[in-house]
């Protein structure tokens, strides 16, 4: 109790002293204002220029993703154009096939035909006036 004593006075006067109201204090507070007032306009300038940027950001984002999905589309795109591509390319060698195996052989010509029924008949006309 007898060291208590001491310290609590020796307390009571540091604080005492700290939380009296002088000059110097006034001044460190004016200067605070005027810094605060100073910088004030610069701070808001600022404000306003990050919070254009993330604007910015934020639509440049919206960009990306549109691109993203043009880019998913456009290979999708290509993806059936190839596809596309070898259907083609197979209906091609269908068709090809097809010619080949329905092309008339020589035999099929329509001018042996007619050449055949001409002489068939000039050869049964010479047969008929050779019975008489």
């Amino acid at each position: 109790m007898k060291l208590l004593l001491p310290v609590i006075f020796i307390f009571n006067i540091f604080t005492g002293l700290s939380q009296t109201n002088c000059d110097s204090l006034k001044y460190v507070d004016s200067l605070k204002l005027e810094l605060i007032y100073s910088y004030k306009d610069k701070i808001t300038k600022q404000d306003t220029v990050v919070k254009s940027l993330e604007n910015k950001i934020v639509a440049l984002d919206a960009i990306i993703a549109t691109q993203d999905l043009i880019i998913q589309q456009d290979t999708i795109m290509f993806q059936n154009y190839d596809r596309q591509i070898e259907l083609l390319n197979r209906n091609i060698q269908l068709y090809l096939d097809h010619i080949q195996k329905t092309k008339p052989k020589w035999y099929d010509s329509k001018m042996m035909w007619f050449v055949g029924g001409v002489a068939t008949i000039y050869a049964s006309s010479l047969v008929v006036k050779n019975i008489k």
